[in-house]
């Protein structure tokens, strides 16, 4: 598998079954997908917390995905909520 570039790309490994993840890491890849501001804006071990596992599973995780570390894939996670912050805005702009 190719490292995703989009948040959409790593939900669309998982649903193939392209991804097969150890109980722990499908934990942590629940909770983020669900709430992707934790993994945009928390560390290794706020989101390890938050899941219940230990800072080694997040880091896992991210590797399991393709990245070279966690901070690889907080920045897609930081890129969709960009991009869905913009599309929020655009939609909110009056028309001149």
């Amino acid at each position: 598998m190719n490292k995703p570039r989009t948040l959409d790309e790593i939900k669309v490994a998982i649903a193939k079954r392209e991804l097969v993840l150890p109980k722990a890491m499908e934990q942590v890849a629940r909770k983020i997908l669900e709430k992707p501001e934790i993994a945009a804006f928390d560390s290794t071990s706020v989101v390890a917390c938050r899941c219940h596992v230990g800072t080694s599973t997040v880091s896992r995780l991210a590797r399991h995905l393709g990245f070279a570390n966690y901070r690889e894939l907080r920045r897609v996670f930081q890129d969709h909520l960009r991009t869905q912050s913009l599309k929020t805005s655009d939609m909110r702009m009056p028309a001149f």
